[in-house]
């Protein structure tokens, strides 16, 4: 995002050089791990970050996530290796491919929650208790995904919320659940480098996940392609500098 205006000059977008600042975190890749794998770590610290180290998902819980992109899925990895002895994954019903994935990654139950009676489902999976752990990573904007999350926590519940722009929460239920709210954005180094462990541990799960290759004169397509609404089933679509 800076411009080559702005010494150095060399900030990455596709080059073949970048340059690193005196204090860049950078992790190591395991040996043999191929840079297409690899790729995967930032996507899916996110995941990490929002569900393990934010959400503190545990043993014996029930996690609910909303969302089944990268960091969706991460995300459902995250809590079942954490112990959570519920890990439900929701999508689109336009999303079967993404969800159908989910059960790779350590979802017990996937669930399509534009669907009449989800939040009914959601309550008999967990016992009528709701979710202990609350998990937004779909950027929604409209405020409909926290407003869910809300009704599906269980009381102390923890949700994290990924949404972007001004919303409206029902203060009332979230004083009378006793809830935590705790809105993030990104991944912390700790996040990267268990992402890097996931994506080694469940390299054949990564290989499977759909995805597509562009060349970086058709970069602009790539960007598109990786639009959930105009391609559901794309994971991800990757930028081959020298295809």
């Amino acid at each position: 995002m800076t411009g080559t205006g702005v010494a150095p000059g060399l900030w990455g977008g596709f080059a073949q050089y970048l340059y690193l600042h005196p204090r860049s975190v950078v992790h190591a890749v395991p040996a043999g791990m191929r840079s297409s794998l690899a790729s995967f770590a930032l996507p899916f610290a996110n995941g990490v970050q929002w569900a393990a180290l934010e959400g503190e998902a545990s043993s014996g819980q029930s996690v609910l996530i909303f969302g089944c992109g990268l960091a969706g899925l991460a995300a459902a990895r995250a809590a079942a290796d954490a112990g959570a002895n519920l890990v439900i994954l929701c999508g689109l019903k336009r999303e079967n491919e993404r969800l159908a994935a989910g059960e790779a990654f350590g979802a017990s139950h996937t669930l399509s929650a534009d669907e009449e009676g989800f939040e009914a489902e959601i309550e008999r999976l967990t016992q009528g208790r709701g979710a202990d752990v609350v998990v937004d990573t779909t950027a929604d904007t409209s405020g409909r995904v926290a407003a869910t999350a809300i009704k599906c926590a269980a009381p102390g519940a923890t949700l994290v919320l990924g949404g972007i722009g001004l919303i409206q929460l029902n203060l009332g239920e979230i004083r009378r659940k006793y809830l935590t709210i705790k809105p993030v954005r990104g991944h912390s180094a700790r996040a990267v480098a268990r992402a890097l462990e996931i994506v080694g541990h469940n390299a054949s799960a990564v290989e499977n996940l759909a995805r597509r290759e562009f060349a970086l004169s058709d970069a602009a397509s790539a960007i598109r392609a990786g639009d959930a609404e105009t391609s559901p089933g794309l994971l991800r679509a990757e930028v081959r500098p020298w295809m």
